[in-house]
């Protein structure tokens, strides 16, 4: 898979041709870019974009409607959300899929983090150890069991990943520490953020 500002392009045959998966006339409405793409790693059928902006409501305001699933390889697609969930109403920047878990996503938005976990009906803010702060980028140490995020402003911050199976219950410390502060020890992991 692949995409350009707006469109969302797929590929069977290693590159050769790409056909638009682009979710269409759901997006009538949203403005903004194609922020990041994420990729179900057991089932290559399961996809989610986010997009940087919001679906506009006739002439009611803005909708949240900037994730969409699709469990068909882009040939359908619906909101990732739920009419009263807890996501607030701002740019999505990427979504990130926690390999091992029942559908664990994280996203990063200019409000912080959030998570959801595929059963669950709402997004959770995941802000505990993380700054309250515009994010740039998001991604998963799984040497180390922790989410990193890069922010506009702020630096790099670390945050343990919650326990799965442990329902909405996260074990987050309170004190938050900078990632570039913090004492950082030779891994076997390579690098995740650049």
């Amino acid at each position: 898979m692949g995409y350009t500002l707006f469109n969302l392009y797929k590929s069977t045959d290693g590159g050769v041709t790409w056909s638009d998966i682009s979710p269409g006339s759901q997006l009538l409405g949203v403005h903004g870019k194609i922020s990041s793409i994420v990729v179900d790693p057991k089932n290559d059928s399961r996809v989610w974009i986010t997009y940087e902006g919001f679906k506009k409501n006739g002439t009611s305001g803005l909708l949240n409607e900037n994730i969409f699933y699709s469990s068909n390889g882009g040939t359908t697609w619906s909101a990732y959300f739920v009419s009263a969930d807890n996501l607030p109403l701002s740019p999505t920047s990427k979504v990130v899929y926690q390999e091992g878990t029942n559908d664990r996503l994280f996203i990063s938005t200019d409000e912080g983090v959030y998570m959801k976990d595929g059963p669950s009906v709402n997004w959770i803010c995941y802000n505990k150890n993380l700054p309250h702060v515009v994010l740039t980028d998001l991604d998963i140490d799984y040497c180390n069991g922790k989410i990193a995020v890069s922010t506009y402003g702020r630096g790099i911050w670390e945050s343990p990943l919650p326990d799965y199976g442990s329902g909405t219950s996260m074990d987050i410390p309170t004190k938050q520490t900078p990632l570039l502060q913090s004492k950082l020890t030779p891994q076997s992991c390579p690098s995740f953020l650049i």
